[in-house]
């Protein structure tokens, strides 16, 4: 038998240390993520439609991010790992399967009903039959947004319940929002007049100057005149306007 030459030694002993050093950072970067990564096998029936997947490996963050423990997960069905969890999202086993058996990329947010949160995930393909799922929990930011869709939903009732005319609109005088009243009163629709200048809509020529002159009084607070304003077919009809200031971060943004 041949014996390899030194040269030979030199280079298969270099090509050792690369691959251990390769393996090192990326075991770095793997640990160290701040997003969950889990790389699993699909698992068919007969029927090839997926129906489970097992998990070969996951990192730090898959814990940190879900408060499942690797030790928990890795090696196991997800069946297994986390029960019902095919009866609370069984969309994942057809996305999964999806990218498995394709090898294109997902991108997706979910709400994950075993655990109670929701993640963003983008899961891709490796090779046939494997998925990686790297994922972020964004329960946060669903909650906040949920928050704020509620918030203005509130608004929103309160405001078109209103028996006055009202009508929101920025510092460029350009409408925002106005009520149902406003409209029955001035034979508007919102449509028609959504980031339309209010002032050209409704004042009066020889009160135009004088009404975007009020802002610098609206500014200091509460103001109540009394004063004309024109419908959509000109008629012009007295009415005792109130404006308020609308703050955010502490600047006057509208009113």
């Amino acid at each position: 038998m041949t014996k390899p030459s030194t040269n030979e030694e030199k280079v298969h002993s270099m090509t050792e240390e690369q691959l251990r050093e390769s393996e090192k950072k990326y075991r770095s970067l793997f640990e160290n993520m701040l997003d969950g990564f889990a790389y699993c096998q699909m698992i068919y029936d007969e029927n090839n439609a997926p129906i489970d997947f097992i998990y070969i490996e996951v990192n730090y963050a898959f814990e940190k991010l879900t408060g499942l423990k690797p030790q928990d997960v890795v090696g196991r069905k997800v069946t297994e790992a986390i029960p019902k969890i095919k009866e609370c999202n069984p969309e994942l086993f057809d996305i999964y399967g999806r990218v498995a058996t394709t090898g294109k990329e997902e991108r997706f947010e979910i709400f994950f009903k075993p655990l109670d949160i929701w993640l963003s995930i983008l899961a891709y393909s490796p090779k046939k039959g494997y998925f990686a799922a790297v994922f972020e929990n964004i329960t946060k930011r669903k909650l906040t947004e949920k928050a704020l869709q509620d918030s203005e939903q509130k608004f929103s009732a309160l405001f078109n319940a209103s028996p006055e005319a009202a009508v929101f609109y920025g510092s460029d005088f350009r409408v925002i929002e106005a009520n149902d009243r406003f409209s029955a009163l001035f034979g508007y629709s919102l449509d028609e007049i959504k980031g339309k200048d209010i002032v050209d809509l409704i004042v009066p020529d020889d009160a135009k100057d004088e009404t975007r002159n009020i802002r610098e009084r609206i500014k200091s607070g509460l103001v109540e005149i009394i004063t004309t304003r024109k419908r959509k077919d000109g008629f012009e009809i007295p009415l005792l306007l109130s404006g308020s200031p609308v703050y955010s971060n502490g600047e006057v943004i509208g009113s």
